[in-house]
């Protein structure tokens, strides 16, 4: 199954509300965020995060998220670096796997 239409895995997401949620603190800790952006983000996540199904709806809504409030950005990378490192393993795999019944 390729792997952007895969329904994600809910540990992931998880994984990716308390990293968001802790973004938020830091932001209000460090004032890298003022209580408009909060309330904005917050509202944001809410009303879309339960529309992730798939790693492809991940993608976009990180994306989505890094270009309205930069403060996400790291966020939005370690993810995507995780989609994208198991989307390798998986042509490895799936190479290996052809190789192997070649010889």
């Amino acid at each position: 199954m390729d792997q952007n239409s895969a329904v994600i895995d809910e540990k992931i997401k998880e994984d990716v509300r308390s990293s968001l949620l802790q973004k938020i603190i830091l932001g209000l800790e460090t004032n890298q965020m003022n209580l408009v952006q909060k309330r904005q983000s917050a509202a944001f996540i809410l009303d879309n995060f339960d529309s992730i199904n798939s790693y492809k709806d991940l993608i976009f809504f990180l994306d989505s998220l890094k270009v309205r409030w930069a403060i996400f950005t790291d966020v939005c990378n370690i993810f995507k670096n995780k989609y994208y490192q198991e989307k390798e393993k998986d042509v490895i795999n799936k190479l290996t796997s052809y190789i192997h019944r070649l010889n």
